[in-house]
C-alpha cells in the first residue's frame, strides 16, 4: 500500500506544488467574477460527470479481468459520447429560447458539453489504471492533467484581459491530457478501444447494470449536495463572493482532492483484493488508513484556522481577503475530507450499493435543510459556509462508521461460518 500510494504521489506533489505557486499569479490575471463562474462551471460538472458514464466507471474497478476492465473503459469512452449528445438538445434549447445567457451570466453552457465529456472520460481512466495496478500510470496522467492545468491557465491568462473563459478552457484540455496519458499505458494498447463489438458492450452493460439503476441515483444526490453550495452562494451572494469561494476551492479542495484521489485508487485496489482472499485483514488496514489520515491533518487544519486570514490577502492579493476568511470557517470541513476521503470507496467496493445510496441521501437532505434555514433566515455567506461546514463534517465521519460496520458485518460473518464449520 505505501510503495503503491509512494508511486501515485511521485511527481504529483511537485507538479501541484508548482501549481500552487502559479495561484497568486492567476489570483492577478483573472477577476474574482472569472473564479465565480469558473466555480459555478465545476459545480454544475461535478453533477453532470455522475451522468458522463453512466457509472460503468466504477464497475470497471470490479472487473473480473484485465481484458473486462478495458472492455468498461471502452464502454464508457461510448457512454460519454451519447450522454454529451443527449446534453447537447437542451442547451440549444434553452439558447434558442433566448435564456441561456440569462441562466450563465458570464459564461456559456454550451462549455458543459465538453466538460462533461472529458471529466467522465478522466474517471474512467483513472479507474481502468487503477483495476489494472499500474500505478506508475496513474501517477503520470495525473502528472500530465496538473501541468497541463497550470500551463493552459497562465497563458490564457496573460493574453484574454481578464482571463474569460481561461480557467474553464485549461480544466477540459488538462483532463484530456490526462485520459491520453492513460489510453498511451494501457497494456493491450489503443487497439481494443477502436475495435467496436457493439453486442458484446450490450452484454456488458446489462451485467453491471446495478451501477447505473443504483449509483447514479447515488451519485446524482451524493454531487447534487456538492452543487448545491457553489450554485447557490452564486445565486444569493453573486459573482464576487463565489469567486471569493472559489479561490479557496483551488488553493485547497484541489490539491486535497488529489491526495485524496491518490490514497482511495490505492485503497480501492488493496481493499478490493482483501475482501475477496482476507476479509479479517481489511479491517486493521481500514482502521490504520483512518489514523494515519487523522493526524496527518490535525497540523494543516490548526494553521488553516489561525493562518487563513492572513496569509490569503498576503499571497493572492487584497482583493481576497475574504477568502482567508471563508478558508478559515472551512478549514475543520477540510480536516473531514481529509479523513474520509481515502476509504470513499469502501462501500462501492465491498459492493453496498445501498447504503452508498442512503449516505448520499442523507447528505443532500441535510444540505436542502441547512440551505433553507439560511434563505428563511437571510443569513450571509459566513453564516451560509459554517452551516455548510457543519454538515459537511457529520455527514463524512457518518461515512467512516458506515463503512466500518458493515467491514465488521462481513467479518463476523465469516467467523461465525468458521466456527460452524
Amino acid at each position: 500500500m505505501i510503495r503503491d500510494v509512494g508511486t501515485l504521489m511521485r511527481g504529483t506533489l511537485v507538479v501541484q506544488g508548482f501549481g500552487l505557486l502559479l495561484l497568486p499569479i492567476l489570483s492577478r490575471l483573472y477577476t474574482p467574477a472569472s473564479f465565480g463562474a469558473f466555480g459555478l462551471y465545476q459545480a454544475a460538472i461535478l453533477l453532470l460527470t455522475v451522468i458522463a458514464c453512466m457509472r460503468y466507471d466504477q464497475a470497471i474497478l470490479t472487473a473480473a479481468d484485465d481484458r473486462e476492465a478495458v472492455a468498461l473503459f471502452q464502454l464508457c469512452i461510448l457512454v460519454g459520447m451519447a450522454m454529451a449528445g443527449l446534453l447537447l438538445i437542451p442547451i440549444v434549447l434553452v439558447d434558442s429560447a433566448g435564456l441561456a445567457r440569462a441562466m450563465s451570466g458570464a459564461l456559456s453552457p454550451y462549455w458543459l458539453v465538453p466538460g462533461m465529456l472529458v471529466s467522465g472520460w478522466t474517471l474512467a481512466a483513472n479507474a481502468a489504471l487503477t483495476r489494472l495496478g499500474d500505478f506508475n500510470g496513474a501517477a503520470a496522467s495525473k502528472m500530465a492533467q496538473a501541468g497541463a492545468n497550470s500551463a493552459a491557465s497562465v497563458a490564457i491568462g496573460l493574453a484574454v484581459p481578464g482571463g474569460g473563459p481561461g480557467l474553464v478552457l485549461a480544466d477540459q484540455l488538462s483532463k484530456l491530457s490526462a485520459v491520453a496519458v492513460a489510453i498511451w499505458r494501457l497494456p493491450s494498447g489503443v487497439a481494443p478501444l477502436l475495435r467496436v463489438d457493439f453486442g458484446a458492450l450490450v452484454t456488458l452493460a446489462r451485467r453491471f447494470g446495478d451501477f447505473p439503476r443504483l449509483s447514479v441515483l447515488g451519485g446524482l444526490l451524493n454531487n447534487g449536495g456538492s452543487f448545491l453550495t457553489p450554485a447557490l452562494i452564486y445565486w444569493f451572494y453573486g459573482a464576487e463572493t463565489a469567486g471569493q469561494f472559489a479561490l479557496v476551492d483551488r488553493t485547497i479542495s484541489l490539491p486535497l482532492g488529489l491526495i485524496i484521489i491518490t490514497f482511495s485508487q490505492a485503497f480501492s485496489s488493496h481493499y478490493a483484493r482483501l475482501l475477496r482472499e482476507d476479509a479479517r485483514a481489511a479491517k486493521p488496514y481500514f482502521a490504520a488508513l483512518i489514523r494515519m489520515a487523522a493526524l496527518a491533518g490535525l497540523v494543516p487544519m490548526v494553521l488553516g484556522v489561525l493562518l487563513s486570514p492572513y496569509a490569503f490577502p498576503l499571497v493572492f492579493g487584497a482583493q481576497w481577503q475574504a477568502a482567508g476568511v471563508f478558508a478559515q470557517v472551512l478549514a475543520v470541513m477540510y480536516y473531514s475530507s481529509l479523513v474520509m476521503g481515502p476509504v470513499n470507496t469502501a462501500l462501492v467496493v465491498a459492493g453496498r450499493l445501498r447504503w452508498q445510496l442512503g449516505w448520499e441521501f442523507g447528505r443532500l437532505i441535510l444540505l436542502v435543510a441547512m440551505w433553507a434555514g439560511i434563505a428563511g433566515l437571510g443569513l450571509g455567506p459566513l453564516w451560509a459556509l459554517g452551516g455548510y461546514a457543519a454538515v459537511s463534517v457529520v455527514v463524512n465521519f457518518a461515512y467512516i462508521w458506515l463503512a466500518w460496520a458493515q467491514l465488521k458485518q462481513t467479518v463476523d460473518a465469516i467467523d461465525k461460518l468458521g466456527d460452524q464449520g
